[in-house]
């Protein structure tokens, strides 16, 4: 035995001596620079800069001299964040991203993050004979199209009066256009208003008024600030009008019912907004099971009623759900009969435009279903993402019935999403509301790609620059703003999509960022006049060397 097993083990030696030594791994280099206000070019302290390599993460903390540097970074093609996230404010910091190539063993000085620091208003509330108004909500408003639509949506940036009318914000988003907005927000309703049956005895309701004292979003005046900048003086006259009610029952299963409720204006809304999204707590009851309602002081204008079955626990959906669009003109809407819907599921099929590839693909996509107006509720953002092969059927078990975004995440960076469509009708960059349909999402195979190389007039690469990517479409621009690509360069003013559709495409190079707000998105049409027209073919990619234009 001992003989058998001293062979083994020469045999082992053997062999192993025969095997060809695996080569060194390539060097690794660094990347390094500083983070600095973006108006002032003053050093950010305590902002966080980091990659991740693989599984590796890799990161490091600027000091007071703005400056970080992070080491054994591993040849490559890398996405770097810069953040000031974690700096104990409230929410979502400043933060920018940067593509970055790092060779062997090459340290990459001078890549420097600017970022915007957050600007600050404050003001006054009134009312029509100048006396100022407590506990009001001074909120900012994005104006920007989205899936289709002109929305105005909520942001981060939020204030309360006092008792001398005084507001102030500390958390405004600089450069984009914003909208301000005081609204009364008492978060507590009960389900039967004791507000006087005769309208001319009630008190007046607060409207909605925007900055400066325009009872409609189209009348509020832009404002745009500067990096850090403070602004004072932002004062409203607030508007009131008569006030109404609506009046009814809501319904589950066929019959009244206790249900827990909310109410809100319209728009602007809860959501997604850029690259985050806020959610704001509504006025809200809940009805005896008489399933009894009269809600009051409500001003002229369009609401969103959302009734929904109460539930204590947070891993289960309500069985009943509802958001109903309800209109105040001039008068009380009594008789109001709101249905509450029960739960559905939802049939997916992710599907391979034209014939599968002859190798299989061994990847699976993911659905992330955002609620379009409002924040997940119990049991609704539980557990991982759903997910299909492709192809592949998989049915969620469970969703209420309301409107959606959908995303389809983690396809295969040489395939892309062709379409999506549900009952038979397209609803690609469109919100969608679940039902008995099948949802379709049919992957893309014939994907193209686009290189750009931005240069100076001298010949020198332009990093870090915006690359915009146009369609030929004659879509109306709220529909066209959901077409249009945005990337950067890295620091050798490359640039490389994702595969695209085949097709005629316009690339440009500047230096503004696509916001989605009506003016971007006309200017940047305009711009397609001056831009690189290219033509994507199945497979191929098409080089475009670009240098900057002004898009205004």
């Amino acid at each position: 035995m001992r003989f058998v097993l001293s062979l083994l083990i020469s045999a082992l030696s053997a062999f192993a001596q025969t095997q060809p030594t695996p080569p060194p791994a390539p060097p690794a280099g660094s990347i390094s620079g500083v983070v600095k206000d973006a108006d002032s070019g003053a050093p950010i302290r305590d902002a966080e800069v980091g990659l991740r390599a693989g599984s590796k993460s890799i990161a490091a903390t600027t000091g007071a001299d703005g400056r970080y540097k992070l080491s054994d970074v591993p040849p490559g093609e890398y996405r770097v964040a810069a953040s000031t996230a974690h700096q104990g404010q409230m929410g979502f910091g400043s933060s920018r991203m940067r593509q970055v190539i790092v060779g062997p063993g090459q340290e990459v000085t001078g890549f420097d993050f600017p970022l915007t620091v957050f600007a600050k208003i404050a003001g006054k509330v009134v009312d029509e004979n100048k006396e100022p108004i407590p506990d009001m909500s001074v909120i900012a408003i994005a104006r920007e199209y989205r899936l289709g639509a002109l929305r105005y949506v909520f942001t981060s940036g939020v204030g309360r009066t006092n008792d001398r009318g005084e507001y102030a914000i500390d958390r405004i988003q600089p450069g984009r256009p914003i909208l301000l907005m005081a609204m009364r927000r008492d978060l507590k309703l009960n389900a039967i208003s004791d507000a006087p049956a005769d309208p001319k005895l009630r008190k007046r309701a607060s409207v909605p008024t925007f900055y400066p004292d325009s009872t409609a979003p189209e009348g509020g005046q832009l404002v745009a600030l500067r990096s850090g900048e403070v602004r004072p003086g932002m004062d409203f006259r607030l508007h009131r009008s008569p006030s109404y009610c609506l009046e009814g029952v809501l319904l589950a299963s066929g019959g009244p019912a206790a249900l827990a409720f909310w109410i809100e204006d319209r728009q602007p809304a809860s959501g997604r907004s850029g690259d985050g999204g806020t959610y704001m707590a509504m006025p809200s009851g809940k009805t005896a099971p008489d399933g009894k309602f009269r809600i009051c002081d409500l001003h002229p204008g369009d609401y969103r009623l959302t009734a929904y079955t109460d539930q204590s626990s947070r891993d289960v959906l309500p069985p009943f759900f509802g958001a109903t669009i309800l209109t105040v003109t001039d008068q009380d809407v009594p008789d109001l009969r709101i249905q509450a819907s029960p739960k559905t599921p939802l049939a997916v099929e992710v599907a391979w435009d034209g014939a599968a590839p002859a190798e299989p693909v061994n990847a699976k996509v993911r659905l992330f279903l955002q609620p379009a107006y409002r924040a997940f509720i119990n049991g609704e953002a539980r557990g991982p993402a759903p997910s299909a092969a492709i192809p592949g059927e998989i049915s969620i078990p469970e969703m209420v019935v309301d409107d959606y975004e959908l995303e389809v995440l983690g396809v295969p960076s040489s395939l892309y999403v062709k379409d999506i469509a549900y009952g038979g009708n397209s609803i690609l960059h469109k919100l969608f509301r679940p039902g008995p349909q099948k949802l379709r999402v049919t992957i893309g195979q014939d994907g193209g790609y686009i290189a750009a190389q931005v240069k100076d007039k001298d010949g020198a690469p332009v990093g870090d620059t915006n690359i915009t990517i146009l369609t030929e479409s004659s879509a109306p621009d709220p529909e066209y703003a959901a077409l249009i690509l945005s990337g950067r360069t890295n620091q050798l003013g490359r640039y490389r999509s994702g595969p695209l559709a085949p097709g005629k495409y316009y690339v440009l190079a500047s230096g503004v960022a696509n916001d989605n707000t009506p003016e971007m998105v006309a200017n940047l049409r305009r711009a397609r006049t001056k831009a690189k027209e290219v033509e994507v073919k199945p497979g191929a990619t098409v080089q475009a060397e670009l240098e900057l234009i002004a898009v205004d």
